[in-house]
C-alpha cells in the first residue's frame, strides 16, 4: 500500500472512532511502529489529527488549506465528478465553488461545450482558461492564500447579479439533522448565494464529509435537488435525503 493509500485509511478511521492507535495499525498495515508514528506526523503537520501517548485523535471541521485538502479521497472525488458531469447539459449556466471536488468537476467538465462558469476559485478559473468557448467569469473578492480563491462581500454582489442553471458546491461536513456546513462564514455565504440563485442545486460530498462536525450551517438538505456521493450511505441518511426529498446518487 502507498503512503498517501495508508494516510487515507488513517484518517477515514480517525474521523469514524475519534481515535487510532499506533500498535493497531503498526498490524493493519504489516508496519513498524515508527512508520505509523511518521503518518500520525504527517497528519497532525496537515491538521487532520493530534498526536497523544500510544496513538492520535482526530482533529475535525478545521479550515483546512486547498494544498492539504487536495490530497484526500482523490479517487471518491473523481468517482463524483464523472457521475455529476453526466447531469450537466451542453449550454448551461454553472456555478462552482473553491472545493477541491469543485477542482475534480471542472476537469471532468471540459467534455462539454458552450459552457459558462461563475466561479470564486482562482485554481478552477485557471484550469478552464484554455477552453476559449466558454465563458469564464471570476467573481471580485478578497484573495484567501489558503484556499486560492476569493471571499468577501464582493463574491456574494457578484454571485447574486446572475441567473445560474446548476450550482454545483461541496461542504466541509454533514450533520444528518440539521444540513451542510462550511468551516468559514464567508464561504457559507457564498455557497448561500449560488443556492439562491440557481434552478438545480448539486451538493457533491464524498464519504469523508458525512457526519464530520464543521462551524457555520450552509443550508438544510431539503435547499438542494442532488446529492451526489462516492460511497453507499447507511439507512439514517438515506431516510433523512427522502424526507427532504433530495435525490442521492451514489458513484460507486
Amino acid at each position: 500500500m502507498l503512503v498517501n493509500e495508508r494516510h487515507d485509511v488513517i484518517l477515514k478511521k480517525l474521523e469514524k472512532y475519534g481515535v487510532v492507535y499506533v500498535s493497531e495499525l503498526s498490524r493493519l498495515f504489516s508496519v513498524s511502529e515508527e512508520t505509523i508514528r511518521r503518518d500520525l506526523e504527517r497528519l497532525e503537520e496537515e491538521g487532520f489529527a493530534r498526536r497523544c501517548y500510544g496513538g492520535a485523535s482526530f482533529q475535525g471541521g478545521k479550515d483546512v488549506p486547498i494544498v492539504v485538502r487536495r490530497k484526500t479521497n482523490v479517487t471518491g472525488k473523481r468517482r463524483i465528478a464523472d457521475e455529476l458531469v453526466e447531469m450537466i447539459p451542453d449550454g448551461a449556466v454553472i456555478a462552482l465553488d473553491d472545493s477541491t471536488t469543485a477542482n475534480f468537476v471542472a476537469e471532468a467538465l471540459k467534455e462539454k461545450s458552450e459552457l459558462t462558469v461563475i466561479t470564486y476559485s482562482l485554481e478552477i478559473a485557471l484550469l478552464l482558461a484554455d477552453k476559449k468557448e466558454w465563458n469564464i467569469i471570476l467573481t471580485g473578492g478578497k484573495l484567501n492564500s489558503k484556499h486560492h480563491s476569493l471571499l468577501g462581500p464582493r463574491v456574494y454582489e457578484s454571485i447574486c447579479n446572475y441567473s445560474i442553471d446548476w450550482t454545483i458546491i461541496s461542504c466541509a461536513g454533514m450533520d444528518v439533522k440539521r444540513g451542510f456546513f462550511d468551516a468559514e462564514e464567508d464561504n457559507a455565504k457564498n455557497k448561500q448565494a449560488m443556492i439562491d440563485a440557481a434552478e438545480h442545486v448539486i451538493l457533491a460530498a464524498d464519504e469523508q464529509k458525512f457526519g464530520r462536525k464543521s462551524l457555520t450551517l450552509v443550508a438544510p438538505f431539503e435547499a438542494v435537488e442532488t446529492i451526489v456521493t462516492d460511497f453507499e450511505p447507511d439507512e439514517k441518511w438515506k431516510a433523512a435525503f427522502e424526507k427532504k426529498n433530495v435525490k442521492l446518487v451514489c458513484a460507486l
